[in-house]
């Protein structure tokens, strides 16, 4: 139980590559201000904010309840520079624009009048007053504009400042985890249980399944059997329930979609719900907002037939002495959720052993959405777990595979190895030049040598956290499917 307790806490952290993605759009000046309060590191501030005040479920209104604040705050503080900038001498109070008249003013008496013109571009300090009043107009109307960016947010007191930041950061959080990670931090990161990434189970593009005559029982339902042999060396079957097949209907293979959806499924999961009872539970709306590009009722139809067939779909591996049978979903049972509807799915035993014992490959997920090749999404992760593997090792970046790694990964649709070679060419020419994985490639007749990019100490501690050597090298059961 106690190992348990350890993964779950281990995979809800708030991710480092968010918090600089927060930083950086912040910006130094954010940090600099933050960094005189005296009151730690921001970063650790931001991490708080993320963990304790902002959940998938309270993001939208927090955010809303914070940016009206935020904008009254404006108001406010125009309000009170410009009662300020109506007084002509205020004794004791050098705040604010006073403040800087009272230095524009003894800049005058120093270096005369023409050095004072050419500093701020106005002839009087009457002009400046009201030049500044402007600029701040400007800035408090303007519903983009940041309290951070007041011209005298330095007068403002610790207090002041420290809430103004916070504001800031609630909205720029929001903003960010919305338009990039669909408005939920556990989006952040995605991932892929190891035997899916070292076993051929996907097909790229929209293929019909084709099925032999062989078949198998399995748990006492008649399967189908669909061959992938791209050597002699290795084969992998699809094993196809008979109850989802029509003759009516064309079976398609599990293509790039399918491990699209997959992936959407295990990164909507309970943390606690999913390591306890292989259960996960999802709106069927939701998984077509992450996985299609429109959420129309073809669409919505199109997910449901997916998770069927995602439900009565084994594998069997064939590779050298062993032989692996493993599945994706055991168990879906779709309701009537709202005006939607809701999937429960159990997640097959396989899966949720990788889980439990951290043998998962993880990735950005806004790294991957801006791929040209469809398939690159489905390649990226055996190529991210070599990548790491490097790290570990401590032996350099630059690796070579040959042409059988790649037809060990993708089940390749043509036989002509041309063809597949530059399928293969233009994932990676996506990997390079998107700044994912992949650094630099040399390709020599069927062989690539890789260079990978070097795992940053942000990735290690997102992607990697605990993990060894041991995780990514899988040990599958013997079992034996008679066919």
């Amino acid at each position: 139980m106690i190992e348990l307790e350890v993964i779950v806490l281990r995979e809800e952290h708030v991710p480092q590559y968010f918090i600089n993605q927060v930083v950086d759009e912040l910006g130094q000046k954010c940090e600099e201000l933050y960094d005189k309060l005296k009151d730690g590191n921001i970063r650790d501030f931001l991490h708080d904010i993320i963990s304790s005040e902002l959940t998938p479920a309270n993001l939208h209104e927090v955010r809303r309840v914070t940016f009206k604040e935020l904008q009254k705050t404006k108001k406010r503080w125009l309000k009170s520079l410009q009662e300020l900038s109506g007084i002509s001498k205020v004794k004791n109070k050098r705040v604010e624009v006073v403040k800087e008249l009272d230095l524009a003013n003894e800049l005058i008496e120093m270096y005369g009048m023409e050095q004072f013109k050419k500093i701020y571009e106005v002839n009087t300090l009457e002009e400046l007053n009201v030049k500044r009043v402007k600029e701040i107009t400007k800035w408090a109307n303007d519903k983009t504009s940041r309290l951070i960016d007041f011209l005298y947010i330095k007068d403002k007191t610790p207090l002041q400042i420290k809430k103004a930041i916070k504001s800031d950061t609630i909205v720029t959080i929001a903003d960010i985890l919305i338009k990039n990670f669909d408005g939920n931090i556990n989006k952040v990161i995605i991932d892929q249980p190891l035997i899916y990434t070292d076993h051929v189970a996907v097909n790229p593009g929209w293929s019909r399944m084709k099925l032999t005559e062989k078949s198998v029982l399995i748990d006492n339902k008649l399967h189908y059997i669909s061959e992938y042999q791209p050597d002699e060396n290795y084969s992998l079957l699809t094993l196809v329930n008979q109850e989802i097949i029509n003759e009516d209907q064309i079976l398609r293979a599990i293509d790039e979609t399918d491990s699209k959806l997959f992936r959407a499924v295990l990164s909507m999961r309970d943390r606690k719900l999913f390591f306890e009872e292989r259960k996960i539970y999802v709106t069927i709306g939701d998984l077509v907002r992450r996985t299609q590009s429109s959420d129309n009722k073809s669409n919505y139809l199109s997910v449901k037939s997916r998770l069927t067939k995602l439900a009565n779909v084994k594998f069997n591996v064939i590779n050298d002495n062993e032989t692996l049978v493993f599945g994706i979903f055991d168990r879906l049972h779709i309701t009537e959720f709202g005006d939607g509807e809701m999937a429960e799915i159990t997640i097959a035993e396989d899966v949720h052993q990788n889980y439990m014992m951290g043998q998962v490959v993880r990735a950005y997920s806004d790294k991957l959405i801006h791929f040209e090749n469809r398939m690159s999404e489905h390649l990226i992760f055996p190529l991210q777990k070599e990548r790491f593997l490097c790290y570990l090792r401590q032996k350099g970046y630059t690796a070579e595979f040959d042409y059988t790694y790649f037809i060990h990964k993708i089940q390749f649709k043509s036989k002509r190895k041309d063809i597949n070679l530059a399928f293969i060419e233009e994932c990676l020419n996506d990997f390079v030049n998107h700044g994912v994985t992949v650094e630099t490639y040399v390709r020599k007749k069927d062989v690539f040598q890789i260079t990978f990019l070097p795992v940053k100490p942000y990735e290690a501690e997102d992607l990697l956290g605990n993990q060894q050597i041991t995780d990514f090298i899988s040990n599958p059961e013997q079992l034996t499917l008679p066919i």
